[in-house]
C-alpha cells in the first residue's frame, strides 16, 4: 500500500483539480478489521457530499456486514464515492460491485471472502 503522505498528495491534487475543498486525511487504526474512523467520518457527512478515498480496497472488503453498513450508509446520506486510484466516481454502488468482481482479487481476504461480498450486494437490491 502507498505510504500516507504520498495519499495525501494524491488526494488533495484530485480535490484541487476537481474544485473540491480538502480536509487533510483520517488515519484509521491499524487494527484487522478496523474500520473506526471511516465510520465516524461517513457519520459527520452532510448528506449529497463526496468522499474520496485512495483506493476501493480500503472499503471494508474482508467484513461482509460492516461492507455492508457503510455502503447503506452511504447510499442512505446519497454521498458520492470518489476511488482516486482506480478512477471511479459514483453513487450507483452496484458499479462497485462490478469493479470489483472484474478485477483478480490477490488479497488473501479477498478470496477467502468472495462470496460474503456478494450477498451484501445482493441485499442491496432488495
Amino acid at each position: 500500500m502507498m505510504p500516507a503522505p504520498a495519499q495525501n498528495t494524491c488526494m488533495r491534487d484530485y480535490a484541487r483539480v476537481n474544485g473540491f475543498n480538502f480536509r487533510l486525511s483520517v488515519l484509521e487504526l491499524m487494527y484487522d478489521n478496523c474500520y473506526a474512523q471511516l465510520f465516524r467520518l461517513i457519520n459527520e457527512m452532510p448528506s449529497n457530499s463526496n468522499i474520496c478515498l485512495y483506493s476501493i480496497l480500503l472499503l471494508p472488503l474482508g467484513r461482509a456486514l460492516k461492507l455492508q453498513e457503510c455502503l447503506k450508509l452511504l447510499i442512505s446520506k446519497n454521498i458520492k464515492s470518489h476511488f482516486i486510484f482506480e478512477k471511479i466516481v459514483t453513487q450507483d454502488y452496484i458499479e462497485v460491485q462490478s469493479y470489483l468482481a472484474s478485477i483478480e482479487f490477490s488479497s488473501q481476504i479477498l478470496n477467502e471472502n468472495l462470496n460474503d461480498i456478494q450477498d451484501v450486494f445482493n441485499s442491496l437490491l432488495k
